[in-house]
């Protein structure tokens, strides 16, 4: 996918969480092509596969490839490629007990140490949380948050609080209150 966002316009894309069946190979890329002045709001969220049927890590490869440039410059490049077969993603330091992974990326001119402040604040704290994040501040306005869980919903849920901080201190909007 590749989204062109124009001077000072706003794309907020949350798509639904990604869940790879037993034996697919996923790749994926998005590109985002930020004007002066634009504003991008973005999560994803990659699930073990259909846990429920007993296909957890039993994808072939996830393969997730994300950039951002903002007037014809790169200012934020992600890549993300497991292959539970020959990847040991439960080591220390990598997925570990965790089996879900999320991101928020924000990218604004005004994104600043106030918002990650206050993003940081919502965070959960360290034990007993099934859940753990961290943010981080980028050189070139924007942040991102970096998350691992067990479910898709407390994943989702920790999106949308950090979505609702991001519009009201970027847009100074009120939380979007979709139903999906």
């Amino acid at each position: 996918f590749r989204f062109e966002v124009g001077r000072s316009a706003v794309l907020e894309y949350f798509p639904e969480p990604t869940i790879p069946y037993t034996g697919s190979l996923l790749s994926s890329a998005v590109r985002f092509d930020l004007a002066e002045g634009a504003v991008l709001l973005y999560a994803d969220i990659l699930c073990p596969g259909r846990t429920h049927r007993g296909e957890c890590f039993k994808y072939n490869t996830v393969d997730a490839c994300m950039e951002v440039y903002r007037c014809g410059r790169p200012i934020a490049w992600d890549h993300f490629r497991l292959t539970p077969a020959i990847h040991d993603y439960r080591a220390t330091g990598a997925l570990e007990d965790y089996t879900h992974i999320g991101t928020f990326w924000a990218f604004a001119d005004q994104a600043d140490e106030r918002l990650i402040s206050r993003i940081r604040n919502i965070l959960p704290a360290e034990n007993p949380s099934s859940l753990i994040a961290g943010a981080s501040l980028a050189p070139e306005g924007g942040l991102s948050v970096r998350m691992l869980g067990r479910s898709a919903w407390e994943l989702q849920s920790l999106c949308h609080a950090i979505w609702a901080v991001c519009r009201s201190e970027l847009l100074d909007l009120p939380p979007c209150m979709l139903r999906k």
